[in-house]
């Protein structure tokens, strides 16, 4: 008897992609063969809750913004060191990367490699200027080494998020949509996915999942997706309200 976990692994393979999409295939050829369907349909979306932690969010516009400030912050703490320890090849402005920030760290190992032997020469002068500066230099490469985390982190969220505008830690091909069923009407956003459903006499011809939350931004996707799919579809109705033919649609 298979596993749970064969059974998850199996529901989200492609083998069971491709085979839901030939057997669709194959029903719309009976259906047809049948005059059971015709060459309209009515298409229609849904949101699906996703089942995750609500409040474990990340939205782009914050992640955007925290992540300038680390820069400037970044920024700032390099350029104390170009000042106080003579340090070239410092970058400049907010067009900073990973690997300048990697060089300057370098820089800064050196520096504290050099100072640690300047200590080991003069022990006995007390207080020693040497063994100051490399307290302080000390100090504010740990803060430099922090602020590299954030920007890696900060780099990874956007990454995540792509043209979304926010995704869940806990389930991140979710994102934040205004769900029906708060009784209140409050709108709450909720993490949830877009079901598109196209049928045809009450039966499904096609189905797509979409990380949008309106339905005017999914339908062309949708449709190009069922041309692909070689089904003969003239006119559609999008919540059987509007009529149009495909080319109209799609052109």
């Amino acid at each position: 008897m298979p596993i749970y976990r064969t059974i998850a692994h199996f529901r989200i393979s492609n083998e069971l992609k491709t085979l839901i999409e030939k057997r669709l295939d194959s029903l719309i050829d009976y259906l047809r063969e049948r005059q059971l369907i015709n060459d309209s349909i009515f298409i229609d979306g849904t949101k699906l809750l996703a089942d995750a932690n609500k409040y474990n969010f990340v939205w782009k516009k914050s992640t955007i913004k925290y992540d300038k400030m680390n820069r400037n912050q970044i920024i700032g703490l390099m350029t104390e060191f170009k000042e106080a320890y003579g340090m070239g090849h410092i970058p400049e402005g907010t067009t900073l990367t990973l690997d300048m920030l990697d060089e300057v760290l370098t820089r800064l190992e050196l520096r504290l490699e050099e100072l640690d032997q300047e200590v080991n020469e003069t022990k006995k002068i007390s207080p020693n200027p040497d063994k100051q500066q490399r307290r302080t230099l000390k100090s504010k490469q740990h803060k430099l080494k922090e602020k590299r985390e954030k920007m890696v982190n900060h780099q990874l969220r956007l990454s995540i998020c792509g043209v979304r505008n926010s995704y869940l830690k806990t389930d991140t091909d979710a994102i934040f949509m205004r769900v029906k069923e708060d009784p209140m009407r409050k709108g709450q956003l909720k993490p949830a996915y877009n079901l598109q459903l196209a049928t045809s006499n009450q039966f499904i011809l096609n189905y797509d999942v979409y990380q949008n939350p309106t339905d005017t931004k999914t339908l062309r996707p949708f449709l190009e997706k069922m041309n692909m799919t070689n089904q003969l579809i003239k006119t559609i109705a999008d919540s059987g309200t509007i009529i149009k033919t495909i080319e109209e649609k799609l052109g």
